[in-house]
């Protein structure tokens, strides 16, 4: 297994990049596919679950800042023994990464990439709240990722991310 201290900047980019164009050409609203085909194509199984995890995240977050909404800056990332462990989105590389994509890459191309924000429950939650009248500027909103880890897993976030190679 790959781990972020042995990956480059580059390669992450290049697995952030597959994953929004896999979903951006298929539509797929289910993210089964997508890591199916971005292991197919080499990508570490769990690195894929992350980064499909992260996508309707970061990009949700582009969206809801908008609406005068901020996010929690730290989140809780639940262990297969059971624990959580609490990151903080801005220690967190691959998450960085999937910003610096929805930030410099997909910009230019947002209706092209706009449906992988509407997969985020953040953004369905707030959603459900303006549609029931609530204001929602102000709010603050907390994230909190699915895919349960192993404690060593490589992929928890490191406490900086000068562990990646550029």
């Amino acid at each position: 297994m790959i781990n972020m201290a042995q990956m480059s900047g580059e390669e992450l980019a290049k697995w952030v990049r597959t994953a929004a164009e896999l979903w951006a050409q298929t539509g797929n609203t289910d993210d089964d596919p997508v890591e199916d085909e971005m292991v197919r194509q080499g990508c570490d199984r769990d690195l894929a679950w992350i980064i499909c995890e992260y996508l309707p995240v970061a990009f949700a977050e582009h969206v809801v800042e908008n609406m005068g909404v901020t996010r929690l800056l730290t989140y809780k990332r639940r262990l297969t023994d059971g624990t959580e462990v609490e990151c903080k989105w801005q220690d967190d590389a691959v998450y960085l990464m999937v910003c610096r994509f929805r930030d410099l890459e997909a910009y230019d191309r947002w209706d092209e990439f706009k449906k992988i924000a509407a997969r985020s429950p953040e953004l369905d939650a707030i959603n459900k709240a303006l549609m029931a009248g609530t204001e929602v500027e102000g709010f603050v909103s907390g994230v909190a990722p699915f895919h349960k880890l192993p404690s060593d897993s490589p992929w928890l976030p490191l406490p900086t991310t000068e562990n990646i190679q550029h």
